[in-house]
């Protein structure tokens, strides 16, 4: 049986070409609410710290900023250093990503009163009322960022626990 969350336990992954770079996991759920004035990347990283999650992802995040600082996506010369800050009321429409011990990589949409949208990779997200955040946590897996010399980033390393392959052990293409 497969599930789109994990939430689901298969004995070996579905066939077809991709197979090789799949990792199935039993999930659990971290749901929390936060309020006016606090930053969105320190608490959800902070959360996720108290509440031991190794491998955790967003499932979904509703509610509202007033404040952010966003990196933008690359420009056509290569350029990675372009940051937008906004004191805009926004509306978040989106939150994705991945948070490890070593850290959280996060992308956003927010939506303007205009119905207009601004996204990036989030730098900060100050809450403007709430922000309903449901995280959810690989049990079976534990993520780390190491830093990757074709990207120049701390990349995302996805590995299994005791369960499986030996613990520690990485999950790559060719396994």
């Amino acid at each position: 049986m497969y599930c789109c969350c994990g939430l689901a336990v298969a004995s070996q992954a579905p066939p077809g070409p991709s197979s090789a770079t799949m990792a199935l996991s039993t999930c659990r759920v971290l749901c929390f609410r936060l309020g006016p004035g606090q930053e969105l990347v320190a608490e959800l990283t902070a959360r996720c710290q108290q509440a031991g999650l190794r491998a955790a992802f967003v499932v979904t995040c509703v509610g509202s900023v007033s404040g952010c600082r966003l990196r933008l996506a690359s420009t056509p010369d290569g350029r990675t250093d372009t940051y937008m800050d906004s004191s805009e009321f926004l509306e978040i429409c989106g939150l994705v990503g991945t948070v490890s011990p070593d850290g959280a990589h996060l992308h956003v949409t927010l939506g303007r009163a205009d119905g207009s949208t601004l996204s990036g990779h989030v730098m900060s997200l100050t809450v403007q009322t709430t922000a309903e955040l449901v995280v959810g946590e690989a049990e079976d897996l534990e993520f780390c960022r190491e830093e990757d010399t074709g990207t120049g980033y701390r990349e995302l390393v996805v590995r299994e626990r005791e369960r499986g392959l030996t613990r520690g052990s990485e999950i790559s293409p060719d396994k």
